[in-house]
């Protein structure tokens, strides 16, 4: 146990110089980025804070000096959750060895989404999409409306169950027309600590199967 801590605790000293000298840079690269952004289109509302928003994107090699990906130097955030432990250094090394075990079992493939769905499609298979919300700037994809229209139509005719989770818009409740759709409202936040409030977002929850056969969703 004291040789965990020892390393761990020798880790901590020599990655936080590195650390501390990365933010020092960011101070300086960053801002010289700022004149090279690249404004991807127009403002438009963004689930996760209110208002509208544009999406700016820094040159790559800004990237390694930014404190946050979105190139930020300031209003950074430090996730934290009261349903589970605190990051504890000092066993940083079980942390990464139960990480490992977890994903021992897992297939990392290189395919599109629809082709990554179409190999893996089974009775048994439960698939979990999540993709870009319709209208909603900020992820830097190319994800035209056709995209939403072949994913109802894997789910009409594919063996496994497939649950989607997208914001509610009428071009999506028009696209995935005729399978269970369940709506709810979810807080941010993101916008809770950029507007001082609580914002709340519509969102839907599209299955190809009822709840009722699983025992229920909610």
């Amino acid at each position: 146990m004291l040789t965990h801590i020892l390393r761990a605790a020798l880790q901590w000293v020599c990655l936080l110089p590195l650390r501390v000298l990365l933010i020092l840079a960011g101070l300086l690269v960053v801002p010289l980025a700022l004149p090279f952004r690249v404004t991807q289109g127009l403002p438009q509302p963004f689930s996760q804070a209110p208002g509208d928003w544009r999406l700016i994107t820094l040159p790559r090699w800004a990237w390694p000096w930014s404190n946050d990906r979105d190139g930020r130097v300031d209003g950074q955030s430090f996730g934290t959750a009261t349903t589970g432990p605190a990051i504890n250094l000092c066993r940083i090394e079980e942390n990464l060895s139960a990480a490992y075990l977890r994903l021992a079992g897992t297939y990392v493939e290189n395919l599109t989404w629809l082709d990554c769905a179409e190999r893996y499609d089974r009775p048994h298979t439960f698939f979990y999409m999540d993709p870009p919300y319709w209208q909603t700037e900020g992820y830097g994809v190319d994800f035209p409306f056709e995209n939403y229209q072949r994913m109802a139509d894997f789910m009409r005719r594919c063996k496994g169950k497939v649950m989607v989770s997208i914001n509610d818009h009428p071009d999506i409740r028009e696209a995935f027309t005729g399978f269970q759709i369940e709506q709810t409202s979810l807080k941010y936040s993101v916008a809770n600590q950029r507007q001082g409030g609580q914002a709340a977002s519509s969102e839907l929850v599209i299955m190809n199967w009822r709840p009722e056969v699983m025992g229920g969703l909610f």
